[in-house]
């Protein structure tokens, strides 16, 4: 009969996380040749090498990978009982860790949150931002609970629901003195000036790769920055154009300081989606809070 400790299972996961077991040792506060020694009778226990360690960084062997995914499911399961039985000994609430795109943490998320802490002060939030696939590895690694974000694909390995479609919009200045038509065609976009994100970043990616779905293969950049906040400022300036999600420019357009360019033949949107891992066992905490983001988030009239 297989026995393996929840402290074995974490050694295991940490050396694969690191593929190093200096790096490995440093975070769990053990001693190398303790690491070595506790993955040397994880493969003992398993009767079958877990790691490749003859390759650099190491490497899981065939049987590592089906180890994998038992030993995550087990840690989870074991911090999920945790994080459960301290709430209901203590009578508090607890710790929810969400990862979300940037721009969900800046636009959609504050008012759920708020709200949320009004009803149940004692929770206490931590929001990690970063991109999609940054956020998806934290996940798999339970370094977070769940994300929230804003993809065109479901990251591998994780489940994931979209909670809503959300349009993107092609805007510019309404005070913008070139005066450009609110319906191009997709060939004549090339010609206008773009506000863009950083050339090798995430967002940048996939609005390249919508662009290219509708049929523009080329476009005039004049301005790079990885920011929303600083790419509506230049647009407002009259410096250009730029696409953001709808959620991050409706009250500027509401209020015309912002006008929508409509790419003809074309609705391009991006998905909001909740990602977790498979079979993983929450909190109360964490259930709820997930359960009121999940609901807000698909109000599309939040």
């Amino acid at each position: 009969m297989l026995d393996f400790s929840i402290d074995l299972l974490r050694t295991f996961l940490a050396v694969h996380k690191h593929k190093s077991i200096t790096v490995a040792a440093v975070q769990l506060r053990k001693t190398q040749t303790g690491v070595s020694a506790q993955i040397a009778l994880l493969e003992e226990k398993a009767k079958m090498k877990l790691l490749d360690r003859s390759r650099r960084p190491y490497q899981l062997t065939e049987a590592g990978h089906y180890f994998l995914d038992f030993a995550e499911t087990m840690v989870n399961r074991t911090d999920g009982l945790d994080s459960t039985l301290k709430e209901l000994t203590n009578g508090s609430a607890g710790e929810i860790k969400i990862g979300a795109s940037t721009s969900i943490a800046t636009y959609v998320l504050p008012p759920i949150v708020i709200s949320i802490l009004k009803e149940h002060p004692n929770l206490n939030f931590i929001v990690m931002t970063q991109p999609p696939r940054v956020i998806a590895e934290a996940v798999r690694q339970c370094e977070l609970d769940f994300g929230v974000v804003l993809t065109h694909e479901a990251p591998q390995g994780l489940n994931a629901k979209v909670l809503r479609v959300e349009r993107l919009c092609f805007i510019r200045s309404s005070s913008h003195a070139l005066g450009q038509p609110k319906l191009v065609a997709p060939k004549d976009i090339r010609h206008i000036p773009f506000v863009m994100g950083l050339k090798n970043s995430e967002y940048a990616g996939m609005i390249n790769g919508m662009l290219r779905a509708v049929g523009v293969h080329e476009t005039s950049v004049v301005f790079r920055i990885n920011s929303f906040e600083a790419m509506k400022e230049f647009v407002r300036s009259g410096m250009g154009v730029t696409i953001v999600p709808e959620y991050a420019v409706k009250h500027e357009i509401s209020a015309h300081i912002f006008s929508e360019v409509k790419i003809k033949n074309a609705k391009p949107t991006f998905k909001i989606m909740m990602i977790e891992r498979p079979r993983v066992h929450s909190s109360p905490s964490v259930k709820l809070a997930k359960h009121i983001i999940e609901q807000r988030i698909m109000r599309v009239d939040q």
